[in-house]
């Protein structure tokens, strides 16, 4: 759900080493989401065991409720944030220096080698990671990208970027097939003026 909020090309971006980061993470910032199947119910080993959770929710019952929350907001996420972005002015972060983003960094870059051979790849019949790749060179920035199926789904959130916010719609904790042209239609409605791609597989 928070692709696109962190252009893919941004140095602060390491999506490409999530696994890495959510085991190895001592705190983790859980802003309007739930420890369901995706995020492996905050449990070990997805998560390091005794991981501090700050969990900002709207729903009060929604603290605490997979793992408890060390420190529970209660409240508007857009608002909180607010109030965080102007709290950490007198505080300032310092980014992308941490030994800790490093090692993430150099952790995306070693998934991206591995992929790329994939991505590249002139095989018959032609695979998944070189039909996203394909996508990714076709679409712009503005797509919005839906996602359908297993492994279509999957690979897509790896090769197909999203570069702004509400651009990407995927299937969730829904359920994997048949979200996809639903999903699609009322992207198009809601946008009709934006490009609409529907990646439907399994």
């Amino acid at each position: 759900m928070g692709m696109g909020m962190v252009q893919p090309d941004y140095p602060m971006c390491v999506a490409g080493a999530r696994s890495q980061a959510l085991k190895n993470a001592d705190v983790v910032l859980l802003i309007g989401a739930r420890f369901n199947w995706i995020f492996h119910f905050g449990l070990p080993p997805r998560f390091a065991r005794g991981v501090k959770v700050i969990q900002i929710d709207i729903t009060a019952e929604e603290i605490g409720r997979i793992v408890p929350a060390t420190v529970g907001i209660v409240g508007d996420a857009k608002m909180v944030l607010a109030q965080l972005n102007v709290a950490w002015m007198d505080n300032p972060v310092t980014q992308g220096k941490a030994d800790w983003i490093r090692s993430l960094r150099e952790y995306a870059t070693k998934n991206q080698t591995t992929i790329q051979p994939m991505l590249d790849s002139d095989a018959v019949p032609m695979g998944y990671y070189r039909i996203h790749r394909e996508v990714r060179d076709f679409i712009s920035e503005d797509t919005i990208v839906v996602a359908d199926g297993a492994s279509t789904m999957d690979i897509s959130r790896q090769a197909v970027n999203s570069y702004k916010p509400r651009h990407r719609i995927d299937a969730g904790i829904y359920g994997c097939v048949g979200t996809g042209v639903p999903f699609s239609i009322a992207a198009k409605v809601c946008f009709p003026d934006k490009p609409v791609i529907c990646l439907n597989g399994d």
